[in-house]
């Protein structure tokens, strides 16, 4: 496992990223069930980051509301996102967005909004046992703005639509990550030496008052 730093994360890298792992799914399983495509992988992906998070911070034990927070909001900003915390209650985590990290063609392909909705759910259910991810707005469905309701216990998720998450990980789907694991790691290095000499600025993750 390389020792880059999650915030060292571009918009470059991560779309070139994704859309070469859609690509290589698209190649093994065919064009059909665009969003299941995109749901695995952003579920196989958001393993990764988090790993990644924990080397930079640190932290081994289960995360916390705000390490939670702060891992989901420096991931999309890092990516191009501008997504800030507009609530966060004991069973419920509100953020918003203004910018899509898709740009502004996101548009045509609201399917891809199932690719917040997979890393935001997979995060939380395998550190607080159980997600509901609600995507409320979204500027891919012509909303202006991204507003999304992570709900993080069965009884507050109660009579929200969205999609759900639990902490049960099956073999086939830990040995699909380990797969991602490796070609992102390998991406990451082609495009880091691409880039190496060019000055970028970093964003840092948002602290969380």
């Amino acid at each position: 496992m390389d020792n880059n730093s999650l915030s060292d994360l571009t918009p470059i890298y991560f779309l070139q990223t994704f859309i070469l792992e859609l690509m290589h799914a698209s190649e093994l399983q065919g064009q059909k069930h665009c969003e299941q495509l995109i749901e695995h992988i952003a579920k196989t992906a958001g393993c990764f980051f988090e790993e990644t998070y924990r080397e930079d911070t640190h932290k081994s034990e289960l995360l916390d509301k705000e390490s939670y927070i702060e891992l989901i909001l420096g991931l999309k900003n890092n990516i191009g996102g501008k997504f800030s915390l507009a609530s966060s209650t004991q069973d419920c985590i509100t953020v918003t967005n203004s910018c899509c990290p898709f740009g502004d063609r996101v548009t045509n392909f609201p399917e891809l909004c199932r690719m917040t909705s997979s890393v935001f759910g997979g995060i939380a259910a395998r550190n607080f046992g159980y997600a509901k991810v609600e995507i409320k707005q979204s500027i891919a469905r012509h909303n202006g703005k991204c507003e999304v309701c992570i709900y993080t216990s069965p009884n507050s998720a109660k009579g929200h639509p969205g999609m759900e998450y639990t902490d049960t990980t099956p073999v086939k789907e830990m040995q699909d990550i380990d797969e991602l694991h490796s070609r992102i790691e390998l991406s990451m290095q082609q495009i880091w030496r691409q880039h190496s000499k060019k000055p970028a600025k970093k964003h840092q993750p948002p602290a969380i008052r």
